[in-house]
């Protein structure tokens, strides 16, 4: 288990008193500057 995951974990359980039943990543993309990326093709 990578370290990010195990951080991401403990963080749980600290926040939430259990631990995650489960954990996924899903490739994304955020864009903070507030471009309209959904019709601009990307």
């Amino acid at each position: 288990m990578s370290e990010r995951t195990v951080n991401l974990k403990n963080d749980f359980r600290r926040l939430f008193g259990s631990d995650p039943s489960v954990i996924v990543r899903g490739p994304g993309r955020v864009d903070l500057l507030g471009s309209h990326t959904d019709y601009n093709e990307g």
